[in-house]
């Protein structure tokens, strides 16, 4: 090789040691710097099929980085069916047939109650799952959440194959933040009640909530209400009472007893439940609006109003979040977006596996289907 040669070979390694220095120092971005580098190299041709890349201690002095991430990076480059890692002796450029055999899609596991769900939003959350998984040709293990809620190791699912988990059903998180401190990849399917280092993919409740008091607001409901069931997931409604406060304060409906509008009700004792909703109707100033997070609540709502002679949407506007599907709104409410909540989690899972760094926490928008049931208030004569 000519001297001109080697260094214009020198000066572009140096060059390229200083641009993934420089990018970042955030270690997901490192990681994925360096992959997108060396696959560019790979595909310029600087090593042919089945020949070896330089070992990590050689493209870690060159691009100024840890082991650890150029190991990531190797691992990165075989999912992407790039190269392939021989344990103990290094790893080799794939050809193309070779990235073509290679190409095996990986396993995911379903895991939480849902997953034996027979209906409601569980139902219809595993199946947006499955549909995205079966247009992909990608396996899935259903784990439901057994009887006595036991959790399992990072090793229970490697054991299987298993590649990354996507958990539907709140009850799951610890076992979740168990397996991604460990360094497994991850994702909810609910947000949860507090802030959280997981990947996750829920539905907007908030700007649902906001959005139906701007519209109660604009029909001049003054006494809006909000409604939602007694959880096993501490705090997981209440989370959004800012919204509520928030949407009620821009509208000036913000009253010293605003709070005495927020209710839960114990679903589990179903005439406690009604016990709260009549309650309600029964205050000095009843609400003329209400807001339910479900729809089961919603339904007991309406059965309060009628024992007391209110009639729906006359003397109360009501609304209700989550409906399944439009088909299955019975009163006017918000539609669950199963299917680009699944596709989201089989996205999420699938990048994470790709990079264990990866980072989504993201809240879709629900739809709001119109079934006459709000109305602007009737004023008194």
């Amino acid at each position: 090789m000519s001297a001109t040669g080697s260094k214009g070979k020198g000066e572009r390694r140096s060059a390229r040691k200083a641009g993934a220095t420089a990018s970042t120092r955030v270690i997901s971005n490192k990681i994925e710097t360096v992959t997108q580098l060396l696959e560019q190299r790979i595909r310029d041709k600087e090593w042919e099929a089945n020949q070896p890349l330089p070992t990590q201690g050689q493209l870690s002095e060159e691009y100024g980085v840890s082991l650890g991430t150029i190991a990531i990076a190797f691992r990165n480059l075989q999912k992407r069916r790039v190269v392939n890692i021989v344990a103990n002796k290094g790893v080799y450029v794939l050809d193309s047939e070779e990235a073509q055999r290679s190409g095996a899609v990986p396993l995911i596991a379903l895991r939480g109650s849902y997953v034996g769900s027979v209906g409601g939003n569980g139902r219809a959350l595993v199946g947006g799952v499955l549909e995205v998984a079966n247009a992909k040709r990608c396996q899935l293990l259903l784990l439901p959440r057994s009887a006595d809620g036991e959790d399992y190791d990072v090793s229970f699912y490697r054991a299987r194959g298993v590649q990354g988990v996507i958990f539907l059903g709140g009850e799951g998180y610890q076992e979740a933040l168990s397996l991604r401190t460990e360094g497994f990849p991850v994702i909810l399917a609910n947000e949860p009640a507090s802030g959280t280092p997981l990947n996750f993919v829920n539905y907007d409740h908030g700007e649902a909530l906001r959005r139906i008091v701007n519209l109660f607001a604009d029909m001049g409901h003054e006494r809006i209400a909000v409604v939602f069931p007694e959880t096993s997931l501490p705090g997981y409604f209440e989370k959004i009472l800012p919204d509520f406060l928030a949407a009620l304060g821009e509208r000036h409906l913000l009253r010293k007893d605003s709070l005495d509008y927020w209710k839960c009700l114990p679903m589990k004792d179903l005439e406690e439940a009604r016990k709260t909703a009549q309650g309600l109707f029964a205050a000095a100033e009843p609400p003329t609006a209400i807001f339910a997070l479900t729809s089961s609540t919603a339904a007991i709502c309406i059965a309060a109003a009628k024992e007391t002679g209110r009639q729906v949407p006359e003397d109360l506007s009501i609304a209700a979040s989550c409906f399944v599907s439009e088909a299955e709104a019975s009163f006017s409410g918000f539609v669950l977006p199963c299917a680009e909540v699944g596709e989201s989690l089989f996205e999420g899972i699938c990048e994470t596996i790709e990079n264990p760094f990866h980072h989504v926490q993201k809240l879709l928008p629900l739809t709001l289907v119109d079934r006459h049931t709000i109305a602007p208030r009737r004023k008194k004569k």
